[in-house]
């Protein structure tokens, strides 16, 4: 039985999704300062009201997206390996859930869906559920179901609100951090005995990088065409065009540099990793249930 190492790797950025995000929206805003050439009153009115816009929206995007707190966790996990402080059970990992949580959408008539991601974990009769995103927990079930290995908490758990932050560390020295459920972590917190540790190397889960014509070629396809709508007005110089063209042109690229990409996106979301079985759960609301 491997023991536990002090090292355990935190989760990769993402930096495309993160950089990808940042030029889907400022495009808009340099498109709009493209189109208003040498400018004028109402144009520079208009830039200034797109450059807020742009900055608001990069700022709620930016709060929706961000992992600073989950990261925040792992790294208290982390370090709590590195001192040979925490908390684990033996385990083998089971299937990957998806869960469709339904509730009152923001218009009458509607319905607004959150999608939730896990790993069951079980340890005999009991289940763990490690929650992640659906890539991150896509992969660990294609590479680790069956296997067995460690899911460990932090010692400092007591001083982390909500979720708990957990890593699955794989016999074969494969790992993958996540949040558990405090309430499924409790009955193993509150003891005092510690797993075995060691120098042991072990590695984050390795991405796969996969072309889908649905998502991929949207976003391709969107920017391909906001290059060849601005085409005219990089080469003859938005002075030299008529500005219901240029305006319309520059329009025409933003909104297909935002929308093609944003559907690429969706579908990314939809989708499920290939060549696995899903458990697909639904809840709803208690209030429309």
């Amino acid at each position: 039985m491997p023991p536990l190492p002090h090292r355990l790797p935190l989760p990769a950025r993402d930096v495309g999704r993160a950089t990808g995000a940042v030029l889907l929206i400022l495009t808009p805003f340099v498109l709009t300062r493209l189109a208003a050439g040498s400018g004028g009153v109402l144009a520079g009115a208009l830039i200034i009201f797109v450059f807020v816009v742009t900055v608001k929206a990069l700022l709620f995007a930016r709060r929706r997206a961000s992992q600073a707190e989950v990261r925040r966790k792992l790294h208290v996990l982390s370090e709590d390996a590195r001192r040979g402080e925490l908390h684990a059970v033996r385990v083998r990992v089971g299937e990957p859930v998806r869960m469709r949580y339904l509730k009152r959408g923001d218009k009458p008539g509607e319905l607004d869906i959150t999608q939730f991601h896990w790993l069951v974990l079980r340890d005999g009769g009991r289940e763990i559920r490690l929650g992640g995103s659906h890539e991150e927990v896509g992969r660990a079930a294609l590479r680790l179901g069956g296997q067995e290995g460690w899911l460990c908490w932090p010692e400092r758990w007591k001083l982390i609100d909500e979720d708990l932050p957990a890593a699955f560390v794989a016999d074969s020295g494969e790992v993958i951090m996540g949040l558990a459920d405090p309430e499924e972590a409790r009955p193993y917190l509150n003891g005092i005995a510690r797993p075995p540790f060691s120098d042991r190397a072990v590695r984050r889960l390795p991405r796969t990088a996969k072309f889908s014509a649905p998502v991929h070629a949207r976003i391709l396809g969107g920017a391909l065409l906001a290059a060849l709508l601005t085409a005219p007005v990089l080469c003859f110089g938005p002075d030299n065009l008529p500005w219901v063209l240029d305006w319309l042109l520059c329009a025409l690229a933003a909104a297909s540099v935002v929308v093609f990409p944003l559907r690429g996106v969706g579908e990314a979301t939809q989708a499920l990793s290939d060549g696995l079985s899903w458990t697909v759960r639904e809840e709803k609301d208690p209030s429309i249930a």
